[in-house]
């Protein structure tokens, strides 16, 4: 089957969403960052909206407070038209919560657990782990479930630190007209996340991680 190129409306969404990762590693100014958004978006003030209230609504709940992505969120969060059902399917990927809380402190028994039964040889200090809950179907498979899955099962009891879940949101199942790709747009920004994250976490780790 040929490759198509991607719609230009996933082509900007794109456009969008990687303007507002570099503002968050340069420390772009808001209003710069702003009007570098609405050139971009030119006039498809709809695409920026869609993509401003899902960007928003993941770093809502992932960016701590008091930092230039959050503020950036906030700034996202207050464009026009953003809807706020975009905001909430960004919000949804890893809200922290009681449940949350309490599997963490699941995952950190069963690393005591293992580590006492092996005399402590299997933990590798320099080593981290990132979830990406990724199902690509957008119908919630067991793939988006396989990063707790693991944890459960001890994985992140061999490790020096668990860095949580990369914001994946796939629940889209529209497939794209020019490509055949299901959930194209959300697949990109969910590729991109997963990068941003990555990336992240080799800058905080001293030993560069494995």
């Amino acid at each position: 089957m040929p490759r198509r190129a991607m719609t230009a409306d996933t082509r900007l969404s794109v456009a969008l969403h990687a303007a507002a990762q570099r503002a968050v590693y340069a420390g772009t100014p808001i209003p710069t960052l702003v009007d570098e958004l609405h050139s971009l978006a030119g006039d498809r003030p709809d695409i920026l909206a869609q993509t401003a209230g899902l960007v928003a609504g993941a770093w809502s709940v992932k960016a701590p407070p008091r930092t230039h992505q959050r503020a950036i969120a906030d700034a996202l969060l207050a464009l026009p038209g953003v809807d706020a059902g975009e905001v909430a399917r960004g919000q949804r990927s890893d809200a922290p919560g009681p449940s949350r809380r309490a599997t963490e402190q699941r995952h950190r028994r069963r690393r005591r657990e293992i580590i006492d039964r092996h005399n402590g040889w299997v933990s590798a200090v320099d080593w981290f782990l990132l979830g990406a809950p990724w199902d690509c179907s957008g119908t919630a498979r067991g793939e988006q479930a396989a990063p707790d899955a693991l944890r459960a099962a001890g994985l992140s009891a061999l490790v020096g630190q668990d860095l949580g879940d990369a914001v994946t949101v796939v629940d889209s199942t529209d497939r794209d007209e020019d490509t055949g790709v299901l959930a194209l747009p959300e697949t990109v920004r969910a590729a991109h996340a997963v990068a941003d994250a990555l990336g992240r976490a080799l800058q905080d780790t001293p030993t560069g991680g494995r």
